[in-house]
């Protein structure tokens, strides 16, 4: 995983929050994610298993 991302919609008083990821081939992959997923992986994890 090469970043996180989170961001507070104050109208709607929801969080989204985005892992981006490297794959094999160099493209990066951004996506939404729960919560508890954001909040146990850290840059430099491997994508899914800090999820688990």
């Amino acid at each position: 995983m090469t970043d996180t991302h989170r961001k507070y919609w104050p109208a709607t008083k929801q969080w989204h929050f985005k892992l981006t990821v490297r794959k094999a081939d160099g493209h990066e992959s951004t996506f939404r994610v729960k919560r508890s997923v954001w909040r146990a992986c850290d840059k430099g994890d491997a994508y899914p298993a800090c999820a688990s």
